[in-house]
């Protein structure tokens, strides 16, 4: 039951060609059948994401890949329908036209994830595919060279990575984006900025946000751990 009411949940399964298909509701697992039937001209494994995606990670066990540009078509077709560009949207001085450019998703291809079973274990390769490094994208800040070292990382620790990772670039890039939606919003956070360092006296753009290093490094260890707590006064 659901909210008080008998609700039924409606699946369907069919082995076809040797392939399990489990779908709701019949129409959609009807469909599938029919396409692996009457065979598909453009499959996945033949488009542009799936062929890079070999080319990055040969002969994997299992591939999951989600189609991103498929699944924001119907996303951007709603966005640009708004009645009256959306109130919210048109209070700021954005139109759905600006919101989804400053955003980039259209650079946005697809994604894919690979398992390979090992003897001791397993390894996982994941990537996205794009066409531009724009919007979202942009505010990925990473940066070339080798990684940064992370000696005093304690040998307890449950978890560790390090990274090529400019938060200043990330910034940077973030009032880039929000100046594409609407120069409203890239005026507005200047100007809390500007509140801000009127009362604490800090220029939080030149001293902080702009002053990051290209290097991050993170761990977590359990809190009864020793070796971590003298790591984390070797820092300091």
């Amino acid at each position: 039951t659901f909210n008080g009411e008998l609700t039924y949940i409606e699946d369907a399964y069919a082995l076809v060609d040797g392939i399990f298909l489990l779908a709701s509701p019949v129409e959609r697992l009807e469909a599938a059948v029919e396409s692996i039937k009457e065979g598909n001209d453009t499959p996945m494994s033949r488009g542009n994401g799936f062929l890079r995606a070999s080319e990055l990670s040969e002969g994997p066990d299992v591939r999951f890949m989600i189609q991103i540009n498929d699944l924001l078509a119907p996303v951007k077709t709603k966005l640009a329908n708004l009645e009256g560009g959306g109130s919210a949207m048109a209070m700021m001085g954005m139109t759905p036209g600006s919101f989804w450019n400053a955003l980039g998703l259209d650079a946005l291809q697809s994604y894919w994830m690979d398992f390979n079973l090992v003897e001791d274990g397993a390894v996982m390769y994941s990537g996205l595919n794009y066409t531009e490094k724009k919007g979202l994208l942009s505010l990925l800040a990473y940066t070339e060279g080798p990684l940064p070292e992370a000696g005093f990382v304690p040998e307890d620790a449950v978890m560790a990575s390090v990274a090529g990772f400019s938060l200043s670039e990330l910034f940077r890039q973030f009032e880039i984006m929000l100046s594409q939606a609407s120069p409203n919003l890239g005026q507005m956070m200047n100007l809390q900025l500007l509140n801000l360092q009127s009362k604490i006296g800090v220029d939080l753009r030149a001293g902080l946000l702009n002053n990051f290093g290209d290097q991050s490094i993170a761990f977590s260890v359990l809190g009864d751990s020793p070796d971590g707590e003298q790591a984390l006064r070797n820092m300091a």
